[in-house]
């Protein structure tokens, strides 16, 4: 008896159809012995015919397909052999019913009938493109050098075509076997090579038959699963430092590309005809591939995606939302995705070609898809595109010139000076195109924060910014509502021109301060009285709060209460003696002698000294900051006996801030 896993396959026998059935499990996918069906010979022949076929998917196109990729060449090639195949199975199935009919009327049965007379196996349904089987007399009939197409006769050329076409569906392994199959592999290229000239010259050549069968290559060629990313967390992708995994069955996908591009550019082409077989799912499959690391393949995609959008009518508002979906998920799930830029650049095209006035669809794909883009800390890969789809979208309807903007600033990079200096850019070009009247609603927050630019201690951000003085519109923008950006503008102008430590910052300041009193003199001589005020209420505001402090500590020291409270000695200042409890408080120095005023009133002194002697500290250990945690003796130790990196070092490190 042979053994199983199935009630039926056990070894206690059977003596009625009622209890083999009883045991039998639901959803069982072991089948009994045919002699041990109690029909008529020929339903047990029916049967076993059809358990014998193997069970394949059907494509859209009508052609079975492997569950494992799109490949039916392999089949293409069976079916010659298909009806005789058939034909023996039934026979064999036959036969094998009569000798269990046989064993039936001897009883109940001990042990399985003898298997069938081993067959050959069919052809494989697909080739894998990771392993790709090796060429056997099918392929071989197949792979054969067929005759040219423009030496072969007019009404033989169309045939000619579709056998080119499934001969280029066989798939080869450039990875992990470069070196094989290279028969296969000429031959391959010099179809392609060939069809690609013949579609490029001819006219006329693509009818009917030649719609399914060129979209069931493309798609074989070219629907597969994608290979896992270099940089799976995620992390910025750098074109001058990291290298692109390439595909390595470039040299056929390249051709297969070229000629789909050719079908689609012809003058032939018939869109109406097409739409059977380039619907949404081959849409959605060729959105898949742009996650690819290749560029050379996300080009191709680019333009092929293109062309299909303005082919087929019926697939633009799918195109749009699929894309959507695309920068949705890249947004707010994975923040990695290899294809944006080529998306973007696709959409720009898009968005130039957008009918007056914009839907309302069109503007809530600018607020909410391509502005919250800019939070993507991969911004600097795709940031040229994004920033044209922005200004594309501001010369169509100058009216979303406001919410741009609010979000570009509620979006502005706080630490990120590399993406701080794109967001300088992308505003510059905004500001290029805004409308005068756009211009004075957002030109407070904008130059506020502008502001802030130009005080970067960054010099590139500070750099940008101050560039925007160099740009005539701009210019001319500022000088029509001066009265409200110069006072905004000028206490970061004027406090850069003596502490920022760069140069060329210097400079640019000089310039944008010299063309705002060239604009208007009388405002900028009282914005420069201002600022001088201000900032002596702010000195004065510092010294009425050290007097405060200092009175504070008097008062507390003169409690008689104080005693009674254990207090850590106050550290006595380095340059300074403490005055007695009983003196009175010291007169407040005119402001004009502030800079002379002892150490003891300027603890920034104190710092910038202690922050210079910071850099001397190749003898210091590795300490650990000030904490109320009490200290960890093993981990006091370890940083204690760390040996530093500074013979390494042009500078050494900073004690103060490890």
């Amino acid at each position: 008896m042979v053994s199983g896993g199935c009630a039926w396959q056990s070894g206690r026998p059977r003596s009625s159809l009622r209890s083999r059935r009883r045991r039998l499990p639901f959803g069982c996918r072991c089948r009994p012995p045919l002699a041990m069906v109690h029909a008529g010979p020929a339903a047990r022949a029916m049967f076993a015919a059809a358990e014998a076929k193997p069970r394949r998917a059907v494509s859209p196109l009508g052609i079975p397909k492997s569950p494992s990729f799109h490949s039916g060449l392999d089949l293409v090639a069976s079916q010659a052999n298909k009806r005789s195949e058939s034909v023996s199975d039934v026979a064999r199935a036959f036969r094998f019913a009569l000798t269990g009919a046989a064993m039936e009327g001897q009883g109940p049965p001990q042990k399985a009938p003898s298997p069938p007379e081993p067959r050959s196996p069919p052809p494989p349904a697909a080739v894998s493109p990771e392993r790709p089987q090796p060429p056997n007399a099918d392929k071989e009939s197949l792979m054969v050098q067929l005759p040219l197409l423009k030496d072969a006769p007019a009404a033989e050329r169309e045939q000619l075509f579709v056998q080119k076409l499934r001969q280029c569906c066989l798939l080869f392994d450039f990875a992990d076997e470069p070196l094989s199959d290279l028969k296969w592999k000429e031959v391959k290229r010099a179809a392609l090579l060939e069809m690609v000239d013949y579609v490029t010259t001819q006219r006329g050549v693509i009818t009917e038959a030649i719609y399914p069968e060129a979209v069931n290559m493309f798609a074989i060629n070219l629907f597969r699963t994608l290979p896992p990313s270099s940089n799976p967390n995620g992390a910025e992708f750098d074109p001058e430092e990291d290298e692109p995994t390439l595909e390595a069955a470039w040299p056929h996908l390249q051709l297969v590309y070229e000629l789909f591009l050719r079908l689609l550019e012809s003058p032939d082409f018939q869109p109406n005809i097409a739409k059977k077989y380039i619907d949404q799912k081959f849409v959605l499959q060729l959105l898949d591939l742009f996650d690819t690391e290749d560029p050379r393949e996300r080009d191709f995609l680019k333009t092929t995606l293109h062309r299909i959008y303005g082919k087929f009518l019926v697939l633009r508002a799918y195109i749009r939302k699929q894309i959507n979906n695309v920068f949705y998920s890249f947004i707010y799930e994975t923040e990695h995705h290899n294809g944006i830029a080529e998306l973007l650049e696709i959409l720009g095209s898009i968005i130039n070609g957008f009918a007056l006035p914009l839907k309302e669809e069109h503007k809530l794909f600018l607020l909410r898809v391509l502005l919250p883009l800019h939070k993507v800390k991969s911004l600097s890969v795709y940031h040229p595109q994004l920033a044209y789809c922005v200004v594309q979208f501001l010369e169509k309807d100058p009216s979303l010139t406001q919410p741009v903007v609010r979000a570009l600033l509620k979006y502005w990079p706080k630490t990120h000076s590399p993406k701080e200096v794109m967001f300088l850019n992308e505003m510059e070009e905004i500001l290029d195109v805004i409308e005068p009247a756009e211009f004075q609603k957002i030109m407070d927050p904008l130059f506020r924060q502008l502001a802030k630019c130009v005080s970067s201690p960054h010099f590139q951000v500070a750099e940008r910014a101050l560039y925007y003085w160099n740009n005539e519109y701009i210019m001319s923008l500022i000088s029509d509502n001066a009265t409200h950006i110069l006072p905004i503008m000028f206490p970061s102008l004027y406090r850069n021109t003596k502490s920022h430590w760069n140069k060329t910052i210097h400079g640019l300041v000089y310039n944008a301060l010299k063309l705002f009193m060239e604009m208007n003199q009388k405002l900028f001589d009282e914005c420069t009285q201002q600022y001088k005020q201000e900032k002596q209420k702010e000195r004065e505001r510092l010294l009425q709060r050290e007097e405060i402090w200092q009175r504070l500590e008097e008062r507390a020291a003169a409690n008689p209460a104080i005693s009674q409270l254990s207090l850590p000695a106050p550290s006595p200042a380095p340059a300074t003696s403490p005055a007695p409890a009983h003196s009175p408080p010291e007169p407040t120095p005119h402001p004009a002698h502030l800079a002379a005023s002892e150490p003891a009133r300027r603890p920034d002194r104190e710092q910038n000294d202690t922050r210079k002697q910071a850099y001397n500290n190749t003898s210091k250990p590795l300490l650990r900051k000030k904490s109320d945690l009490p200290a960890d003796a093993s981990t006091v130790k370890a940083l204690v006996d760390h040996k530093r990196a500074d013979p390494y070092l042009s500078t050494p490190p900073d004690a103060d801030r490890c």
